[in-house]
């Protein structure tokens, strides 16, 4: 005998027995149960191996081992079917049966009512795999009471159970119940209580049913159910049995604890509880076994490959569950993923906890306590969503409440982000999008629409974006309520931006703060709800309708609709203050330049710095509120706005052009230059004025114009100025041309100074030239003289001021004087001297008729005297026609009148009316005709008019009613016309000087335009710098951008690098357009950390992790299966050593412990059975048994207590919640002897 069986003699039994050595030396590691399952297996193995040998038979024992049988049996009534004694059988137990329909060799039936069915029917000829001699087809194992195992079948466990299990009732009281849920070929099945009903189909685990409808009939159509399904855990199920298709079970894969597929194929669990029904996919090529099992390996993924896995549904976790899925995936724990009868969801992914999914397709979610319904093409990756009919979303982020989506095509990324509006983009955190193609993106940014209007962009921290419906959008919407499409939505871009419908908002609003009289607050931005605003600058708050303003810190206060309606500002820190003032303050303001101010005015123009106009007001009609209709069209408005500033006059209208100048109660007045000051009182208001220069002065004036600088100007009306250091007090109708070296007041009215240094002292006093002076007051009435004792010659009044042409100390010539003709007329030298010439020559007086001479002696006078009275009579001749006078002194003077009186006695003239004049004849007593000529006086002073007019008519026709500005009543129309004509040339000269300066200023807003493009572009080119996603493993991105604005190009270079996922820093510039542009900045992630990856890199590196884990996980399956092959009499490949031959009696048992990866031999590839082990050597041993699941009794343990004290785990690197992440096994030092 040899050291392991011997020969024994039982009373018992009254025969010989075989004994193994072996059955006594496991007493502290094997329990007696197991001693004597060894015991017996091993004693039947060794009988089977020593021919020859028997024993007396005893009650219900049969023939152990037959002369010349190959077969072992061994138990009552077995039942070896066409079996010739050379098939090799194994029938153990009480009532085996083994059918061997051709002979098939080496089944294997142990225990009680196990039974193989080893058949040659359709099945087994289809998956011959090419094996021509029959006997040599697969036969079957069954192990177990009522196990049951076909052709090519392996069937391990105890099968008693009666009742339900999975879709079926299962009944174990009898084999052939078993057989009915069983009878499939090529079956693995391990464990007590499962079933297994599919062709090459694998179930391992206890209580575990692969169910179907197949009942072995070679006309049945479903014999391919559940064909290649897995199932690996106990309490599991693969549901074919209530389904109506023979496609469903087929290559479904179950691994794990009470999971459960229903009528599919294709699916994958991995996990507990998990469910999939109702994923059925069409898997067509399968026509037979092949030429090999290479061959039909390589069909089977083709078919797989080819229909796209079938259902192919996989659940990786715990209670999860999909109902009409196909091609989906379920991971994590409580997902629900569902369809309908007719439309199942496929192509989605359900990654995370409680997240369900409702008639969906291609549709990803990530996260947990999601729901998803109703939609196409979509992504989730977050928490707490909700989608309906949203297809084509994207979202991102976690929400603290569930939040619904019900629109498509949305793309939400951040913490409560959401967005409603179809097509509408929400990105970061609590951003809100919630209509039509609207984009929100920034901390808190918003888009709120109370209408269906589309489009509206929300950038920056906080930015909000208000698209209403309202009385404003109606009026100044030009109908554009009517399309939702074509609406003029908000934009509002930067921190804590605003805007209303059509408005735009560009810069960041973190200013808190005193600002333009007011405070700033949080709220103030959007206490500017207006719509068609403009506002791009930083902390520059717009707060008027169709208002525009660009530039930094200014603002427009007000607190009505109308107030501020379509004022500009172009500049830093300017501001239109018309909070607390009349709706129409600030109305048509416009400000170009920096730190400018105005104050409850309306049509002021402002352009240069430092400026401020107070108080410049006018009422003004045809506000926006007062329109009942708005306007069509933005040309309609235009022309009602045109009307508003004819009608009104521009309003206030003071222009200030230059810097530091000062206005306050002005209207319809101009300033020009520096540090200019116009003023007015609430009572009286400066009007239609004029300062240009620097450092003028004007107050309570009206129709004042003042050119130069250092003057002032006070209580005066009608006056011109012209030069430098003047002073005028209530010198109204005043002209005043040429400076002063010192400061010359002029106090009087209606003065006029031309010259430099020049002055009046007088009303109406006239200074010409420098250095004049007009003092001496109008002139009395005086008589002039030709000498004292003679008659009065002229009487001279002077009706208004001298003319001076000089002063006391200096006097000047008047040159070119024309000689004088009227009394009041200027003689000139030539006129003098010409008196002089005839006083210088004799004079000769003589008596005439009644005239004597009585000269003087000695002075040159002489007296000429006449006589009192004077007779002459006369007569007329009416033959001769001649009239005879008759003097005192005799003397006759006759007058021929023939020809006169002829004439008037011969021509009979007629005279007739005519269009001007009408003829009134009365007869005299001498026969002649007395005419009354009337002339007609009611002509007109018009065209083609050929009237007579009266004086009056001329003077009414070239006079005026009253004064106007320039012109008088009181003036002819020539001197009227030579007023206009000096105001008109120095109002040309003014325009033309204005034209000049305009021209300059737009040369420099052109330069300007030509740099905001090329800044634009700059601005363009760092817009289009973007960093990639967080690589751990490659922290630095670079970035290169091109942009484009008006015409203007540039590129930008950026880098951005990135020590972790909450940090990173960057830096970037743009050149080539004329205007370089360079940043820095640095991110930082605040708030409590998750210690969860954001990154997508990091995400696929943890992806590809995952499948090489899951790759490793197949490849120990692939192991186990070839475990439990090996344990079933398959072929295996083994690594096994060379000093342990096959023929060893340990070489099974180290054989299985080398495949389970328990022991490993030594460096030199040998095992050294011989010799002894050493308790390390044991417990490194009993290590990796544990490890791969063994139970241990607890005696092993306290018995090897010191070895594995020997072995520790240290934590090598933890996470930041202090949990271990890697981990070293570890050997303890021995102590030393002290």
């Amino acid at each position: 005998m040899n050291k392991i069986y011997k020969l024994v003699w039982s009373k018992v039994r009254g025969a010989w027995v075989v004994t193994s050595e072996i059955a006594r030396g496991y007493g502290k590691a094997i329990s007696s149960r197991q001693r004597k399952s060894i015991a017996a297996v091993m004693t039947v193995l060794a009988l089977g191996f020593i021919p020859g040998v028997a024993y007396a038979e005893l009650d219900g024992v049969t023939t152990f081992v037959e002369s010349g049988n190959q077969n072992v049996k061994i138990g009552n009534g077995i039942s070896l079917r066409n079996n010739d004694g050379k098939n090799g059988a194994v029938a153990i137990g009480d009532h085996v049966q083994i059918d061997d329909y051709v002979h098939q060799e080496g089944s294997i039936a142990i225990g009680k009512n196990a039974f193989v069915e080893n058949l040659y029917g359709n099945q087994e000829k289809n998956f011959k795999f090419n094996q021509q001699d029959e006997t040599k087809w697969a036969s079957s194992i069954a192990i177990g009471q009522n196990a049951y195992a076909r052709s090519g079948s392996t069937m391990i466990g105890d099968h008693k159970y009666i009742g339900k299990l999975g879709d079926t009732d299962v009944d174990g009281s009898k084999v052939q119940n078993v057989k009915s849920k069983n009878i499939n070929i090529n079956a693995t099945t391990i464990g007590a209580n499962s079933y297994n009903q599919g062709a090459f189909s694998s179930v391992l685990g206890t209580y575990s049913i692969i169910s179907g409808k197949y009942d072995g009939s070679k006309w049945s159509p479903y014999g391919t159910q559940n064909m290649g399904a897995s199932i690996v855990g106990s309490l599991n199920s693969i549901e074919s049995a209530s389904s109506s298709s023979n496609l469903s079970g087929i290559a479904n894969s179950v691994v794990g604890i009470a999971n459960r597929t229903n009528n599919a194929n294709g699916a994958l669990i991995f996990g507990a509880g998990n469910e999939i029904e109702n994923s059925i996919g069409a898997l067509s090529g399968i026509a037979g076994g092949g030429a090999s099992a290479k061959d039909f390996a390589d069909t089977l993924r083709k078919t797989v490959k080819s229909s796209n896995g079938g259902g192919a549904v996989l659940a990786i976790g715990g209670g999860n569950k999909a109902n009409y899925a196909k091609a989906s995936q379920l991971m994590g724990v409580n997902n629900t993923l569902t369809g309908t009868e007719n439309t199942a969801s496929d192509y989605n992914l359900l990654n995370g906890f409680k997240n369900v999914g409702t008639n969906i397709s291609h549709v990803s979610v990530i996260g947990s306590e999601n729901q998803v319904t109703d939609t196409k093409n979509a992504l989730v990756f977050g928490d707490k969503r909700k989608l309906t009919k949203a297809n084509g979303s994207v979202v991102l982020g976690v929400s603290d409440t569930l939040q619904e989506i019900k629109v498509e095509d949305v793309t939400v990324i951040g913490h409560n982000a959401l967005a409603t509006g179809t097509n509408a983009v929400a990105i970061g955190h609590g951003a809100s999008a919630d209509s039509l193609s609207t984009v929100a993106i920034g901390d808190g940014a918003g888009v709120a629409s109370n209408t269906k209007l589309s489009g509206g962009v929300a950038i920056g921290k906080n930015a909000y974006v208000l698209n209403g419906g309202g009385r404003q959008e109606r009026l100044l919407g030009f109908g554009t309520l009517n399309d939702p499409q074509r609406s003029a939505t908000g934009i509002a871009i930067g921190a804590y931006s605003y805007a209303r419908t059509g408005s735009i908002q560009i810069g960041a609003h973190t200013y808190l703060g005193k600002m333009g009289g007011v405070d700033i607050t949080d709220k103030t931005n959007g206490e500017a709800n207006y719509v068609n605003q403009t506002t791009v600058g930083t902390n520059t708050f717009n707060k008027g309708v169709f208002g525009t303003m660009i530039g930094a810190y200014s603002i427009s206060t007000g607190g009505s609709t109308t107030q501020n309606f379509g004022s500009t500002v172009v500049g830093s820190l300017n501001t239109i203050q018309s909070k607390g003032h009349g709706n129409e303050a600030g109305i048509a303001n416009s400000i170009v330049g920096l730190a400018n101010m105005t104050e409850n005015t309306n049509g002021t123009l402002i352009f240069g710095a430092g400026n401020k106009v107070t108080n410049s007001n006018k009422y003004i009609s045809g506000l926006p509120d007062s329109f009942s209709s708005g306007a069509a069209t933005p040309d309609e408005m235009i022309e009602k706005l045109r009307k508003m500033t004819i009608d009104s006059e521009s309003g206030g209208s003071t222009m200030v052009v230059g810097g530091g100048n000062t206005a306050d109660y002005t209207m319809a007045s101009q300033i020009m230059g520096v540090n200019n000051t116009l003023t007015g009182t609430e009572d009286k208001v400066s009007t239609y004025n004029l300062v240009d220069g620097f450092k003028n002065k004007a107050e309570n004036v009206t129709h004042v114009t003042m050119i130069g600088s250092d003057n002032e100007v006070k209580d005066t009306t009608g006056a011109v100025l012209l030069g430098d250091k003047r002073k005028l007090t209530g010198a109204d109708g005043s002209i005043v041309l040429g400076s002063a070296d010192e400061s010359a007041e002029t106090n009087v009215k209606d003065a006029t100074v031309i010259g430099h240094n020049a002055n009046t002292t007088v009303a109406s006093g006239v200074a010409l030239g420098s250095d004049s002076v007009a003092n001496r007051e109008k002139a009395d009435a005086e008589k002039v003289y030709l000498h004292e004792d003679a008659g009065v010659k002229a009487t001279v009044k002077g009706d208004l001021a001298a003319v001076s042409v000089g002063n006391a100390d200096a006097t000047r010539q008047i040159t070119g004087v024309a000689a004088g003709t009227d009394n009041t007329d200027a003689v000139n030298v030539a006129q003098l001297r010409a008196v002089e010439e005839i006083a210088k020559t004799k004079t000769k007086i003589k008596a005439g008729d009644n005239i004597t001479v009585k000269p003087d002696k000695g002075n040159g006078t002489y007296t000429l005297s006449a006589t009192n009275t004077y007779t002459t009579g006369g007569t007329y001749d009416a033959t001769t026609k001649k009239l005879t006078f008759t003097r005192n002194d005799k003397a006759t003077y006759y007058v021929d009148l023939a020809d006169f009186v002829g004439n008037v006695t011969d021509t009979r003239n007629t005279i007739v009316d005519s269009d001007t004049v009408t003829v009134e004849a009365k007869a005299q007593a001498d026969g002649s005709n007395e005419y009354k000529l009337n002339v007609k006086t009611d002509g007109k002073v018009e065209k083609d008019n050929k009237g007579i007019v009266t004086g009056g008519t001329v003077y009414n026709e070239t006079r005026i009613e009253k004064d106007g500005n320039y012109i008088k009543a009181e003036n002819t129309a020539s001197q009227n016309l030579t007023v206009l004509d000096k105001q008109v040339d120095a109002n040309t000269t003014n325009i033309t000087k204005l034209e000049n300066n305009i021209y300059d200023m737009g040369g420099r807003i052109g330069e300007l335009g030509n740099r905001v493009d090329r800044v634009g572009a700059g601005a363009a080119a760092l817009a289009a710098l973007h960093p990639l996603d967080f690589d751990p493993d490659d922290k630095w991105d670079f970035a290169a951008g091109y942009g484009n604005y008006s015409g203007a190009n540039a590129v930008a270079i950026g880098a951005y690098y990135r020590p972790n996922e909450d940090t990173m820093f960057s830096v970037g510039g743009s050149f080539g357009g004329g205007e370089n542009m360079v940043n820095a900045g640095v991110s930082v992630k605040l708030g409590q950390g998750n210690n969860v990856s954001t990154s997508r890199v990091a995400m696929a590196k943890d992806m590809l992790d995952m499948q090489q884990r899951m790759a490793e996980m197949e490849a120990q399956m692939a192991k186990l299966q070839g475990f439990i092959g090996a344990l079933t009499g398959a072929d295996a490949q083994a690594a096994m050593f060379p000093d342990v031959p096959e023929n060893h009696w340990a070489y099974e048992y180290v054989k299985g412990l080398c495949e389970q990866g328990i022991i490993e031999g030594y460096p030199d590839g040998n095992f050294a059975g011989d010799r002894s082990m050493t308790r390390y050597e044991f417990a490194a041993m009993l290590y990796r048994a544990l490890s791969k699941g063994v139970s241990l009794d607890a005696r092993a343990v306290k018995e090897f207590a010191p070895e594995l004290a020997r072995i520790r785990v240290d934590v090598v690197t933890k996470d930041d919640d202090g949990q271990p992440v890697i981990e070293r096994v570890r050997v303890n030092e021995e102590k030393q002897a002290k």
